[in-house]
């Protein structure tokens, strides 16, 4: 019983609380396990706007209905909650990249259905390739910060790279 108990509580840290898909702590025990081409983040636009029309619980059905449209162009890779706002995915091929975007931004173009309400939902997408980057938690914060200008410049997704990485380091500097 006690291993039982022992294994759920494990689970349960690596799965969202709301939605139960997997978490944050999931996605870095993921990437050291095996490399791929990069990691691509989701970051869904007016977040705040939206949960202020909907409420919580229906924002957790909102971003449950998200990750199946992203599953359906993504098909056999695991969809992770980072945060509230935010999913990601594991790209195994950087050739897919273009063709996986395009798919999901037109899946995107009809709004999805919540507790009777149709919302437009945006998304911004960011890209870091995992083999340039050192750590675990880099490649994940590296492909949120690509994705956050994504909405607001109308670009729908970004790559982080090496002009980013400048930019970061002379603003901490």
């Amino acid at each position: 019983v006690a291993m039982r108990l022992l294994k759920a509580a494990r689970q349960n840290r690596r799965h969202d609380a709301q939605t139960g898909l997997p978490n944050r702590l999931a996605l870095e025990e993921a990437l050291q396990t095996y490399t791929t081409a990069g990691l691509v983040v989701a970051k869904i636009g007016n977040y705040e706007k939206i949960a202020s029309g909907l409420g919580g619980q229906s924002m957790a059905a909102l971003v449950q209905r998200v990750h199946d449209r992203i599953a359906t162009v993504v098909q056999d890779c695991t969809i992770y909650r980072l945060d509230d706002r935010i999913l990601a995915w594991r790209l195994r091929d950087r050739d897919d990249l273009d063709r996986q975007i395009a798919t999901l931004r037109t899946f995107m173009l009809s709004p999805v259905e919540v507790a009777g309400k149709r919302v437009d939902v945006s998304l911004g997408l960011g890209f870091a390739a995992e083999a340039e980057i050192g750590s675990v938690n880099h490649v994940i914060d590296n492909a949120m910060l690509a994705a956050a200008p994504a909405i607001s410049d109308g670009t729908t997704w970004r790559e982080y790279g090496a002009a980013d990485a400048d930019t970061v380091e002379l603003e901490l500097s």
